[in-house]
This record gives C-alpha cells, sequence and structure tokens, in this order.
C-alpha cells in the first residue's frame, strides 16, 4: 500500500491554481470574442487588437501560448518551490481578472 501512495504523490497533476489561470483566460478569450461580435466592446490592448485582425484563431493563439508556457514553467517549478509558485499563480489569476476587468470597463463604458 505504501509503494501505491508514493506513485500517486509522484504523479504528475496540474496545480487548481494552474488551471484557475487556464480558465480566467479561457473565459477572456469567450467573453472578448462574444463582445466583440456583439459590437458591445472593443479589445483595448493594440497587440491584441493586431492579432484578431489576423483572425479569431490568431487572436486565440496569441493569448493562450504565452500562458500555455508560463504554466508549464510553473508546473515544472512548483518541485523546487510549491509555495511560491502557488501564491504567484494566485496573483496572476487575480491579476489578470483585475486587469480584464478594469480594462473592459474603462475602455468600452463609453459605447454603453
Amino acid at each position: 500500500m505504501t509503494n501505491f501512495l508514493r506513485l500517486k504523490e509522484a504523479s504528475p497533476r496540474i496545480s487548481r491554481e494552474s488551471l484557475i489561470l487556464l480558465a480566467v483566460c479561457i473565459v477572456d478569450i469567450l467573453l472578448t470574442i462574444g463582445l466583440l461580435r456583439s459590437g458591445l466592446a472593443r479589445e483595448a490592448n493594440p497587440v491584441m487588437r493586431h492579432a484578431l485582425q489576423n483572425g479569431v484563431g490568431a487572436f486565440c493563439l496569441s493569448k493562450i501560448v504565452p500562458l500555455l508556457a508560463l504554466v508549464f514553467v510553473a508546473e515544472w517549478y512548483k518541485k523546487r518551490n510549491p509555495k511560491f509558485v502557488k501564491r504567484s499563480l494566485q496573483i496572476a489569476a487575480l491579476a489578470y481578472t483585475m486587469i480584464y476587468l478594469i480594462a473592459l470597463i474603462s475602455v468600452n463604458i463609453s459605447i454603453f
């Protein structure tokens, strides 16, 4: 039974914080695309606006690929410093959400 427990502890598992950060990004993508298509918002970030001009696929990739790289590095590093990684990912998810909401409201308030 002890070998089973050791094997289970050693198995790679993505952290809840990484999943939350990825979920925030996916919600950002879906909400942004929905609001843009309905004409209720405009893209505030000039880099993302340029990506969007190249299509929805380019926009999605330019949002998700850097985040996947960050999550990959965080998950790799959490073996060395799990508390730091956990706190960093929590702060990143909170910052991402806050920046998104502030930008959404401040840039698009004149539309309403």
